[in-house]
């Protein structure tokens, strides 16, 4: 009769060692994540601040922002392209958006080479940065900033930009009918 209740304890132990460590073992795990989780806050708040220190800057009275954005609508959940800014009406000219261009975007420049009839033809001489380092959606949002800005210009319906081809972006003629993403 000892040895039964001596086994009986044994099991009751063992499960109580069991249930003990088992708990111990999700109280770490549980603990690790959050801290795991915090580091991983606090790297996406450092990157968010450099982005939003190396994108935006202040010359003067103009902001060095992109006049169209490629944006996701919430509302009807889907890309839509979004005016950020207006052209002054006296300055509605292509050295004017040009000058404006090749300040948002320090590492493309654009050259502007002629107009012939209703398209503005640009070259890129160092598009490794549109091409190889923006990625797909930024070297898209660029195009789209590029063919609006030209585009919102009296008398030009597309614009042609020549450099050499990459992994995200080619060269071409591109209009406002390159995308089918509404205009808000």
């Amino acid at each position: 009769m000892a040895t039964k209740n001596t086994a009986r304890s044994k099991k009751k132990f063992t499960r109580l060692l069991l249930i003990i460590g088992l708990g111990i073992a999700l109280l770490l795990a549980i603990d690790a994540c959050r801290i795991k989780n915090k580091k991983s806050k606090k790297e996406d708040e450092k990157e968010t601040i450099q982005v939003e220190e190396t994108e935006y800057s202040d010359e003067g009275s103009f902001k060095e922002m992109p006049f169209y954005i490629l944006e996701y609508d919430e509302t009807i959940m889907e890309e839509v392209i979004k005016q950020q800014q207006v052209f002054p009406e006296d300055n509605k000219n292509i050295p004017y958006a040009l000058e404006k261009l090749n300040l948002i975007y320090p590492d493309i420049q654009l050259e502007f080479k002629e107009q012939k009839d209703d398209t503005a033809y640009f070259f890129i001489k160092d598009a490794h940065v549109l091409t190889q380092q923006m990625g797909s959606h930024g070297a898209q949002q660029y195009l789209i900033d590029i063919t609006y800005t030209f585009t919102s210009i009296a008398g030009i319906k597309g614009v042609y930009l020549d450099f050499k081809e990459g992994d995200h972006a080619e060269p071409g003629y591109y209009d406002r009918k390159t995308w089918t993403y509404v205009l808000e």
